[in-house]
């Protein structure tokens, strides 16, 4: 199935979305604040408000992927 172009150089659809953040799982990417528009301020007021890790990739926060260190960690308890 095709996809639409994206417009200016932003995704027309959630599928682009995902593709241009790198085939991540859809869960992993927050709306709020919406995709496209997230600033690093938004990095800083999730983290503490939330307590949630997070990127900033172009513009659309995604929650950061577990490492292999934490992944075994983890297991361990």
């Amino acid at each position: 199935m095709a996809t639409s172009a994206t417009i200016n150089g932003r995704p027309s659809n959630l599928a682009e979305l995902i593709g241009q953040l790198g085939d991540i799982p859809a869960d992993r990417i927050l709306l709020d604040p919406p995709p496209g528009r997230a600033t690093e301020r938004d990095v800083i007021r999730v983290t503490e408000k939330e307590g949630r890790l997070c990127e900033l990739v172009d513009g659309t926060l995604v929650d950061k992927a577990v490492g292999w260190e934490e992944t075994k960690l983890e297991r361990r308890k």
